[in-house]
């Protein structure tokens, strides 16, 4: 069934696709120059070609082996004869180069032009291939594109004159298995659709501009409704590589979910509006790099950050360290803090044996004041910066060496300690 659809279902049909293109925030540049050469699709697929079909005193001739291939048929070339014969279950083709007649099943079928050889390839008729092999040729001559497929299927088209739809047609309305073309003639949707809107799996084709990206090419294969992805769901970029696999709420990612890049996992969690939002955990080439909460993208709540030689263990807020939290060193040693920030408010080190370094007040990042414990048996207690400097008092098996002012380390208007080292 070929229709032309009366303008006031056409009206409510173009309302639905276009409330489908702002469901998946596309932005959609509108049809584009139809060039040759002739554009061949089967099944929703578009047929690539080393060498171009091309039309023939109305025949569109097209590349065997290409067509053949796409129909999963089994070619063998006779050089004797100058025939191909494609062959798979129920079917037979046989074509001679140059011979008009063709066996289909063993019977002969006149063809429209004689199979040729151009620029190293044969080409044969489009159509004849196409209905010899169970499909129905439907042309969009303003697009300048052919389109194969199931015979049972009904055809509609846009005003224009352009392909829009192939598939089952119930009562007026696409209802059932069917794809939905762009008036550019690229495919759109290839899914369930009842009463015009797209409900159940099926597959979206995204082109043009979507959060800033261009995702022509990009797709998503799950479950659809009100044209957008809702429910599981699997996105892939335009180069076949899985980026995103989990749940989906009106096109974005919400939920459960993993994203990739190069084939790698980055992110495995919850999302929460295209974001990570939840708990999850964060990879880097393969390596776990934060466990713990995320909130719009930034570490939030309690987590773990691996960073090779330094580990972190505690809260964070809006991506930065808050509240209490505890840094793991490589050579065994740690320090226990309260962060605000990002920055360390109070903090305790310890040293691998497990015995206290300091404990200190900090200013920019750097403990300024508290206890500090040499492993000679001095214990200091003032203000600091990276050694005793400024006022503070320096014991010894609870016998007070010096009280007063510190300059780099030493007493400033006193006699120097030799045995008090330069560094904890």
């Amino acid at each position: 069934m070929n229709t032309r659809w009366s303008k006031a279902f056409l009206i409510g049909l173009f309302a639905f696709a276009f409330a489908l293109m702002g469901q998946v925030n596309m932005m959609y540049a509108g049809p584009v120059a139809i060039k040759a050469p002739l554009v061949i699709f089967i099944d929703g697929d578009k047929v690539k070609f080393s060498t171009q079909p091309f039309v023939d005193k109305g025949t569109a001739l097209v590349q065997f082996r290409p067509i053949f291939e796409k129909l999963h048929m089994d070619i063998v070339w006779n050089k004797t004869e100058n025939s191909v014969i494609g062959s798979k279950e129920g079917i037979q083709v046989k074509l001679v180069v140059n011979q008009q007649t063709a066996i289909v099943n063993g019977k002969s079928v006149k063809l429209d032009a004689a199979p040729r050889m151009k620029d190293g390839s044969l080409f044969i008729p489009l159509r004849f291939l196409g209905e010899s092999t169970g499909k129905k040729v439907v042309w969009d001559q303003a697009n300048y594109a052919a389109y194969l497929t199931e015979r049972s299927e009904d055809v509609l088209f846009y005003p224009s004159g352009k392909l829009m739809y192939i598939g089952q047609v119930i009562d007026s309305k696409m209802k059932g298995k069917g794809k939905l073309y762009h008036e550019s003639g690229e495919l759109w949707y290839d899914a369930e659709f009842v009463n015009n809107n797209v409900e159940g799996p099926g597959t979206i084709y995204y082109t043009g501009l979507r959060d800033g990206r261009d995702v022509t090419g990009d797709k998503v294969v799950g479950m659809l409704k009100n044209g957008a992805p809702n429910g599981e769901g699997k996105y892939y970029n335009a180069d076949g590589a899985l980026a995103f696999e989990g749940n989906f709420l009106n096109g974005r990612p919400e939920g459960y979910g993993k994203y990739y890049q190069n084939g790698q996992l980055v992110y495995d969690g919850q999302w929460s509006d295209n974001k990570y939002h939840g708990q999850g955990k964060l990879f880097d080439h393969g390596r776990l790099l934060y466990e713990g909460g995320f909130k719009e993208n930034q570490y939030d709540g309690y987590g773990k950050l691996d960073m090779g030689d330094l580990r972190y263990e505690g809260e964070y807020k809006d991506g930065k360290w808050e509240g209490e939290g505890t840094f793991y060193y490589s050579d065994g040693s740690k320090k226990v803090a309260t962060w605000k920030n990002g920055e360390t408010l109070y903090g305790k080190k310890y040293r691998a044996d497990g015995s206290l370094q300091y404990e200190a007040e900090f200013e920019d990042g750097y403990p300024a004041k508290g206890t500090f414990y040499y492993t000679n048996g001095y214990v200091y207690k003032g203000e600091w910066a990276s050694q005793p400097f400024g006022i503070g008092t320096l014991y010894k098996n609870d016998t007070v060496i010096y009280s007063g002012e510190w300059y780099k380390g030493q007493p400033k208007n006193g006699d120097p300690i030799p045995d008090l080292p330069d560094q904890l």
